[in-house]
């Protein structure tokens, strides 16, 4: 049995990119919840060290379960986790300024959780982790946007090629909900054209449908799917590092004094009162 979480970071903010995250693993039962396991909302202070220290040792030990090892450098990680090695921007900024190595956890740390992670896959039966993560930069968002294409069906879209790519047949799909969404049924016709799409449920919390192929894969869009899977929870864990991985690289494109998150709060609208002439505004400013 193949049991999948998936979740997104960074759909709101004007800096940075959007992340969809996919966590998947095989076994006799979901995994239960870990302590060291909670919404990347929760566990992740931007003001606070601990933090990054925190989601990068969750995110590298994450990496070595899945690979066999875990990448000093940021961009072999991101690599790993999303088969790119950059873009095709004329200064590809995000991807030239990422750090050369390990930002704030220490490889201690990261040896501690993998050994958690580890042993908390095995008390459940589980084994066979993979980690799978789709981005799109401010430059592809807004060509989507220029295009007519909502946010939404950029976020579904994010998620159904990671259900596509990682669940087998006879898995079971936990991700989180498309904004307000609560019907999918056309939208998963759309994507599985050779497969069968009937609903389960569609109701304010979850929308739950059967894929039907050869054998079946269950799907459920869940609001708050970090209170119900412990794998989306990963998923938005390492999505979160992924995204501040390259948060590193636009504070260094801008040269900022202390760092922005990205978000629209007031060090980020100062910010971009000042912007390097060498930085393509497209590239480094969402339209919405």
């Amino acid at each position: 049995m193949t049991w999948v979480g998936i979740d997104e970071n960074g759909l709101g903010p004007v800096l940075g990119p959007f992340v969809a995250t996919g966590v998947s693993v095989r076994g006799r039962c979901p995994p239960a919840f870990h302590p060291v396991l909670a919404d990347s909302k929760r566990v992740f202070h931007p003001g606070q060290e601990a933090s990054f220290r925190r989601i990068e040792a969750t995110a590298l030990a994450a990496a070595r379960l899945a690979h066999g090892s875990a990448p000093d450098a940021p961009a072999d990680f991101l690599r790993m986790l999303t088969g790119k090695t950059g873009c095709g921007a004329a200064h590809p900024f995000c991807w030239d300024l990422l750090p050369s190595s390990v930002v704030w956890a220490r490889r201690a740390d990261i040896e501690e959780m993998a050994a958690l992670l580890n042993g908390w896959l095995a008390s459940n039966g589980c084994h066979s982790l993979r980690i799978s993560s789709r981005i799109v930069c401010p430059a592809e968002l807004n060509a989507c946007f220029a295009a007519g294409t909502a946010k939404s069906a950029i976020n579904f879209e994010a998620f159904s090629a990671l259900i596509q790519e990682m669940a087998e047949d006879g898995a079971t799909v936990d991700a989180g909900r498309v904004g307000g969404m609560r019907y999918y049924g056309k939208r998963l016709r759309d994507r599985f054209p050779d497969a069968a799409v009937s609903a389960l449920r569609e109701t304010a919390d979850v929308s739950q449908y059967l894929i039907h192929r050869d054998a079946r894969i269950a799907v459920s869009f869940r609001r708050d799917v970090e209170e119900t899977s412990a794998l989306a929870c990963l998923a938005s864990i390492v999505g979160k590092y992924v995204r501040e991985l390259f948060m590193e690289a636009v504070n260094r494109a801008l040269g900022t004094a202390e760092r922005v998150s990205g978000y629209r709060d007031p060090r980020t609208r100062t910010a971009l009162t000042n912007i390097p002439a060498n930085l393509s505004a497209s590239c480094l400013i969402r339209d919405r």
